[in-house]
């Protein structure tokens, strides 16, 4: 390899180490990457003259000379982060330090007769309301479906009605920017892997829960794609080949059962034969009171309508599920999930309007949770307990040091995890049953931010996964490229 592609691939790993693991000492540095202290110091000193690393305080010593601990410099780039959903768009504007400087929502439909044109528009619009401050290093784009490879992003996503849509083609032509395109997932995952709890492990499972279910394999500090780009459709694990169609075509998907259209089809099946029985695990007492006319869930209460779910939601009753977009009414995600996502976009509209109805009436369940409804609680530890049977296979398989829990459903995570935890230690193999669960705070945005990290990551990605679009990053973040 010429002394030139070796100090390339030097400086990226220099990058990847301070991005992932924080500020260290330059001997730190040529210790863990097994280089020279010679070599650090020379490639350190081109990354500060670029603006890319600076000096920062001293590091105590046990004694001897105190050693300049180097860090990443946040304002050195920064990158636009889409999140492509069914009906809507959310776009961030992240630092290279992972700091937001600013946030919008698009409406989107990607059925119309040029998805992708209409893509291109809306972040273009987004861009140009986008000056000053750290140069634009890409734009990465969340997709929920495989992508055969980020630099190219050609997405099938049949919940967008995508077959083999050329989505990193059409935006590269139209921007002008280098353009990465991954499973929404797989991005969250290279966000965790740079600024959540994954900066401390190489090893990690991402779970989301929300409109769907969907997972991240992080393994030896890379997300694992598989051949086609395909890895991590955990949703789509069979759990019951007789039960309910899943929108891949197949039969009882784990989505089917714990998505949001699967929590509120047992919702609907529960409160159509109310159980007076006691209240489920973790009611308060006196408070579990079934989902009958006068429940929480009919009458007068949360969901409104005149007396069960399946009176209300699928035959399009007056109350909440009723009045809900997705299930035959016009609402947005309700007032419930305005409340779970209260930052508001830069355009002044809070994340959540005109969102998909399901995970509104999702939310509406979850207040009925809150508020001591046996039922709604049940609903929600029988999703969990299908939910932790089917993590602990794939923690068998993939040995994880640790599972990251994140999505919509998150905010009603106390309710799933009464039968989650339960289900997923008793069905672990023995010697792994201590594994750490962790869950950590969510608003929509955190998908678009995920979506940057796939630029963000670029400059720390000493083997060049992401090919020419992220050679064309590192050159804008070294300045090379106009």
């Amino acid at each position: 390899m010429a002394g030139s592609d070796r100090g390339d691939l030097t400086r990226t790993a220099i990058l990847a180490l301070l991005g992932t693991v924080g500020p260290l000492s330059r001997s730190e540095i040529a210790r863990e990457l097994d280089v020279s202290p010679a070599t650090v110091t020379q490639l350190t000193r081109e990354l500060m003259g670029h603006g890319m690393v600076e000096e920062l305080d001293l590091k105590p010593s046990r004694g001897g000379r105190p050693a300049q601990r180097l860090g990443l410099v946040g304002g050195a780039g920064r990158a636009l982060g889409v999140k492509v959903t069914a009906d809507h768009l959310v776009l961030v504007d992240v630092r290279l330090d992972g700091e937001v400087l600013g946030s919008w929502v698009r409406p989107f439909d990607p059925a119309a007769a040029d998805a992708p044109g209409d893509l291109a528009d809306a972040v273009s619009s987004v861009l140009t309301a986008i000056t000053g401050g750290p140069p634009l290093l890409g734009v990465g784009v969340g997709v929920p479906g495989s992508v055969d490879d980020q630099g190219v992003g050609t997405v099938n996503a049949p919940t967008l009605g995508w077959q083999a849509m050329p989505v990193g083609e059409r935006l590269r032509r139209r921007l002008d920017l280098p353009v990465l395109v991954e499973n929404d997932v797989n991005a969250l995952a290279a966000a965790e892997r740079l600024y959540g709890r994954g900066r401390t492990h190489r090893d990690f499972l991402v779970l989301t829960i929300g409109r769907g279910v969907g997972a991240a394999i992080v393994a030896d500090g890379r997300v694992y794609r598989g051949a086609r780009g395909g890895a991590g459709e955990f949703g789509h694990l069979c759990v019951d080949p007789a039960g309910p169609p899943c929108g891949c075509g197949a039969r009882g998907c784990l989505e089917a059962f714990v998505g949001s259209t699967g929590l509120l089809a047992a919702a609907r099946a529960k409160t159509a034969h109310p159980n007076p029985s006691t209240p489920s695990e973790g009611a308060p007492h006196g408070e579990g009171t079934p989902l009958t006319e006068s429940g929480p869930l009919g009458g007068t209460g949360a969901l409104g309508g005149s007396g069960t779910l399946g009176e209300i939601g699928a035959v399009g009753g007056s109350g909440i599920l009723g009045e809900i977009g997705g299930l035959g009414g016009t609402g947005g995600l309700g007032e419930g999930a305005a409340h779970r996502s209260p930052a508001p976009l830069r355009d002044g509209a809070p994340l959540g309007e005109g969102a998909g109805g399901a995970l509104g009436a999702v939310a509406a369940l979850g207040r009925a949770a809150v508020r001591g409804d046996a039922v709604a609680r049940e609903v929600f530890a029988e999703a969990g307990e299908i939910l932790g049977r089917a993590t602990a296979g794939l923690v068998n398989v993939v040995d994880p040091e640790v599972v990251v829990v994140l999505g919509e459903g998150t905010a009603d995570w106390p309710f799933w995890q009464v039968g989650f935890d339960r289900a997923l230690r008793a069905q672990l193999y023995p010697g792994r049953r201590d594994i750490a669960v962790e869950v950590e705070s969510w608003d929509e945005t955190s998908w678009a931010q995920g979506a940057a990290a796939l630029v963000l990551a670029t400059p720390f990605d000493a083997a060049g996964a992401a090919g020419e679009q992220g050679r064309l990053v590192r050159a804008r973040l070294i300045g090379t490229t106009p």
